[in-house]
């Protein structure tokens, strides 16, 4: 029945069939089309519709750089679909993907990165604003639901990615808040996210000439990734020790570090 029904569709010219890779899917043959059936939906269907688009999608993630691809379809309908917990989890990794490529001193790149480098739907000088939007939406959130786990960990990272972008840009004074983010991470135990932290404050040190206190940070750093074995961390902060042995001039400590690191 459904079949007969497609192709009726077709027919007059509504629909039209897509072969993609062996995947056969229809699309309007005109967006004037799609717009007048959508806004013939009540509410409450758009937001079902919205939310099985947005599960489909999330269940086609890979869970690597590849994903990022996705990330601005899965806010779309997440949003639409009322999931304003979904939709502002993937605003965050979308932004965390734009600057982890674009703005990180070491940045850890897999293999799809490069090609992906361009795929992300924030722009450069879109930057602030989207930080200011998920804020604002971290704040509404707080307000209807209170203080939850996933909610804590969502402003860790929103913290995570406002220290980096003042750090980045110079306003180090607004940028060293990052040190919230560090105490709240330990607190509850989130030593992924307290590692953020660390090197933020350690590129902070770096653009200020600091080396004192990237010696001490790079050192609670490195006991958190040893104790945990989290090799790419402890490669990363190896770098770091040895720049800071270049700054300040023991350059065979530097020359071993930096060997190690590898």
């Amino acid at each position: 029945e459904l079949i007969d029904i497609l192709d009726e569709l077709q027919d007059n010219y509504l629909l039209k069939e897509i072969n993609e890779g062996g995947k056969v899917s229809f699309v309007f043959t005109h967006q004037k089309l799609r717009e007048f059936v959508y806004n013939q939906m009540t509410m409450s269907k758009r937001r079902i519709l919205h939310l099985r688009i947005a599960r489909y999608i999330k269940s086609c993630l890979n869970n690597d750089a590849r994903d990022s691809v996705l990330y601005s379809k899965l806010i779309y309908h997440f949003e639409n679909g009322g999931d304003k917990h979904s939709a502002l989890e993937y605003r965050i990794k979308n932004l965390e993907q734009y600057l982890q490529i674009n703005h990180e001193v070491f940045p850890v790149l897999e293999e799809t990165s490069l090609a992906d480098k361009q795929s992300s739907c924030i722009k450069e000088k879109e930057i602030d604003n989207e930080i200011k939007n998920i804020s604002n939406i971290i704040s509404k959130l707080k307000q209807e639901e209170g203080q939850n786990p996933s909610l804590i960990n969502m402003e860790l990272s929103y913290l995570h990615l406002l220290g980096r972008s003042k750090i980045r840009n110079g306003d180090y004074e607004s940028g060293l808040d990052i040190e919230k983010l560090i105490s709240i991470s330990t607190e509850t135990e989130n030593y992924s996210m307290a590692l953020k932290g660390y090197k933020q404050i350690i590129y902070y040190c770096i653009n200020t000439y600091n080396p004192d206190r990237m010696y001490m940070n790079i050192e609670k750093a490195l006991d958190i990734a040893y104790k945990f074995n989290i090799e790419a961390e402890i490669g990363i902060l190896l770098r770091l020790k040895g720049m800071y042995m270049c700054m300040t001039g023991h350059f065979d400590d530097a020359d071993t570090l930096l060997h190690q690191s590898i």
